[in-house]
């Protein structure tokens, strides 16, 4: 198994409607996020030592929190596009970087 993947909790909405949780390891936020169809990912957490940190988030229909990668690519115009992209905030892991 690849040492370069972190590991990640994503919030996501079933298909009997209620939310679960599922623990991912993936390369980035966004390639985890893309491992999902768009309308089902509510929040991803990335794990940092023994806390997880918020690196996408959904409020209503758009994207409250985004990762550099994830707002970067045309993931967020393509399948939020209520969300205005000067109002997504960093998460905090990305604040002094």
């Amino acid at each position: 198994m690849n040492q370069y993947l972190n590991q990640y909790r994503i919030v996501i909405k079933c298909k009997a409607g209620f939310f679960t949780v599922v623990e991912k390891k993936s390369e980035s936020p966004l390639s985890c996020l893309q491992s999902f169809h768009h309308s089902v990912v509510h929040t991803i957490e990335e794990k940092h030592g023994n806390t997880f940190l918020t690196v996408f988030a959904l409020k209503g229909p758009r994207v409250y929190i985004a990762s550099i990668d994830i707002f970067k690519s045309s993931y967020i115009s393509n399948n939020y596009p209520k969300t205005d992209m000067y109002s997504i905030a960093k998460p905090v892991t990305e604040l002094n970087h």
